[in-house]
């Protein structure tokens, strides 16, 4: 976000509100365990599914219920699939009559795995690899979104992204540029999209800046980056510009903040609702293949007044209000994200510590002088997000590589 883009970290937060989390589904098959007709185990995230089907077929499907593997046995109705003790993943057809197997009787005490990344590996004692279907989902990684995504604060910005015709201000030191990327080792070449001061329909339809490189929204270059290369996982922030956040901040700082901050729950509520609706699916049908993860948006200020200093235009009553939209917000966006298909990574405690009024902040200071730079992560503070992301995402983004300290 940007525009004084103090707040689109006081955009972060829904994490008060909470869900029912359901009985997680089985994700492996060790040794005895059977699935029968209409069984099947899942990856972690849910996204992958190994199923016996009646007609003896087992199949793994990808998103959207894509068949990606099978051990093409259909045409044995009423087949089991085995993991036996010896180690070896075997299909019977009903007299227990062995159909198709692994191979692998020589490494007893082996267990079947979906993993995240799709691929379906059969481990020997010791977690080795001897067998996997190797249907790996796409590394490719791009980022979308906003001035928290793009870097903002850390100059200097990538070329043609800081001009007249274009300020989207996409820098090297932006959290999605750190990302460890399996496989392909870091972000598509032209896959950092998210843009300073960019809206949610800044990443569905309209080209933010017609006369600069940003001249088309970002899910139809998502798109070509997809037709060109298949896409594996898209990360987006999103929401901030659209709650007018930063002109919030701007007045918090030379005025008062937020007095009634439960007013400012149904413009959330609004924004969630079409992160769920609009956001998450066109991002799905841009890159079909990839994983979808929200992330929130950090925490700007501290907890309580008493870790502040050098802020005596906030108030006590005014930094709980911030902190009570920030925390709504997260909330919001982990519902709407894990509702529609996505994945949820909360960044609000990143820079702990580190928020803005605190001794050693690792956000660019309101104050009245930086334009667009104020109230986004510095370098430390990008590190900090990327590690949270890089942790909580999963395959194939990877924590950035921690930098020695002297």
């Amino acid at each position: 976000m940007r525009r004084y883009a103090l707040v689109a970290a006081v955009a972060a937060g829904l994490s008060c509100l909470s869900t029912t989390a359901a009985t997680a589904a089985p994700t492996a098959l060790a040794g005895s365990e059977t699935l029968w007709p209409r069984q099947s185990i899942h990856s972690p995230d849910g996204v992958w599914e190994l199923t016996m089907q009646d007609d003896g077929n087992a199949v793994l499907f990808g998103r959207g219920h894509v068949a990606r593997w099978s051990t093409e046995t259909d045409g044995n109705t009423g087949s089991t699939l085995e993991m036996q003790p010896d180690g070896n993943l075997v299909v019977y057809a009903p007299g227990h009559r062995a159909i198709w197997s692994t191979g692998t009787d020589d490494h007893r005490g082996g267990q079947l795995e979906l993993q995240n990344d799709g691929n379906l590996v059969l481990y020997a004692p010791g977690h080795v690899a001897v067998w996997a279907t190797d249907t790996h989902a796409p590394t490719t990684y791009v980022a979308l979104g906003d001035s928290y995504s793009s870097g903002e604060g850390n100059p200097p910005f990538d070329d043609g992204t800081a001009t007249t015709k274009d300020d989207c201000h996409r820098s090297p030191q932006a959290w999605p540029r750190l990302l460890g990327v399996d496989g392909s080792g870091s972000i598509a070449g032209n896959g950092h999209l998210a843009c300073s001061g960019a809206e949610i329909d800044d990443v569905l339809f309209r080209g933010q800046h017609p006369g600069g490189l940003d001249s088309t929204s970002q899910v139809s270059r998502l798109e070509k980056i997809n037709r060109d290369k298949p896409v594996g996982v898209v990360t987006v922030t999103i929401g901030g510009n659209d709650l007018g956040f930063s002109s919030t901040l701007e007045t918090c700082f030379v005025w008062q903040c937020v007095q009634q901050p439960e007013k400012e729950e149904r413009k959330i509520d609004d924004v969630a609702a079409r992160v769920q609706q609009e956001v998450i699916p066109a991002i799905h049908k841009a890159a079909p293949q990839a994983r979808v993860v929200v992330v929130g948006y950090p925490r700007l200020f501290p907890r309580l007044i008493a870790d502040t200093t050098r802020c005596g235009w906030l108030t006590p009553t005014e930094l709980t209000h911030l902190n009570q939209v920030q925390d709504y917000l997260d909330g919001r966006l982990r519902v709407a994200a894990t509702t529609g298909e996505a994945i949820y990574v909360s960044v609000a405690d990143a820079l702990n510590g580190h928020e803005l009024c605190s001794r050693d902040p690792w956000i660019y200071d309101l104050g009245r002088n930086g334009g667009n730079l104020r109230g986004h992560p510095l370098a430390d503070g990008q590190r900090a997000i990327a590690a949270v992301v890089g942790a909580s995402a999963g395959a194939p983004l990877r924590p950035p590589p921690v930098v020695p300290t002297f």
